[in-house]
């Protein structure tokens, strides 16, 4: 009697074990959790933007409210709880953006935001500009930046290959030089290639990208580590076909015969 006892004991415990490890497993499912995660750029410039971070809950039970700031650098991580949730970023100086966010289990891949100043930097205003346009010149301009930090680059060496121009960035990544606008051949624009290069980083090299006799602004995110990156521009018009192959030839026709005709 004794040892049927202990057997149904056993078995209460057993049991109970179970029915909690069930309630734990079911517990940690419902908090399933991911993980926010964003840079916040200037739209204009590239550079990086220490914006602040509203995070509203758009469904029952979710935080109704977090407000955090991006690093020196535009990041913001944070895990939440899974769902769906209305994000603001905001920064002075700059347009706010409002966008409803989807937090997935696990880590979601991080997306940018591009923040748009509410004023051009001096060198981007049009009036500046403008006063660095000639007459059969095209002007390129812009700003290079660090891909990892988002931060200027100054010393950079910005070379335009067929028409032997070059210049380097200042202490705010900024660079413009003028290239000889080359004549347009049967309606297609002429065309160059941009290089740019700094120690302790990979030479990028824009390839084809037209020059149109006004100005063109190509912003630049250099890598660090050696070797080559390109970018092609050529335009899918103007790049070469694969020889195309003649279409097999149709079988003969064949002549139907009646059904109960002759052989």
């Amino acid at each position: 009697m004794s040892g049927q006892s202990s057997f149904l004991r056993n078995k209460a415990r057993a049991f109970a074990v179970f029915v909690t490890l069930a309630w734990v497993t079911s517990g940690v499912a419902a908090a399933a959790s991911g993980v926010i995660a964003f840079r916040v750029r200037d739209s204009r410039t590239g550079y990086a933007i220490p914006a602040i971070v509203k995070v509203h809950g758009a469904q029952p039970g979710q935080v109704a409210a977090l407000s955090l700031r991006a690093d020196e650098f535009g990041r913001f991580r944070r895990e939440l709880p899974v769902g769906r949730y209305l994000v603001d970023v905001s920064a002075s100086g700059y347009s706010s953006m409002e966008s409803p966010y989807d937090v997935r289990p696990g880590a979601n891949l991080p997306e940018v935001w591009w923040l748009t100043p509410e004023l051009l930097p001096e060198e981007l205003r049009p009036e500046v500009v403008d006063l660095k346009v000639r007459p059969g010149y095209t002007l390129v301009h812009g700003h290079i930046v660090d891909i990892h930090t988002f931060k200027p680059l100054a010393g950079v060496r910005v070379r335009i290959e067929k028409a032997r121009a070059e210049t380097r960035t200042d202490e705010r990544g900024y660079y413009w030089v003028s290239a000889p606008t080359p004549p347009i051949n049967l309606d297609v624009p002429g065309t160059d290639n941009m290089i740019v290069e700094l120690p302790g980083y990979k030479t990028f090299i824009r390839r084809n990208f037209v020059l149109c006799d006004t100005s063109i602004g190509i912003r630049v995110d250099l890598t660090r580590g050696s070797g080559v990156q390109e970018h092609d521009d050529t335009h899918k018009l103007m790049r070469p076909q694969p020889p195309q192959q003649a279409p097999e030839s149709a079988p003969p026709f064949a002549q139907a015969r009646p059904a109960n005709g002759p052989v």
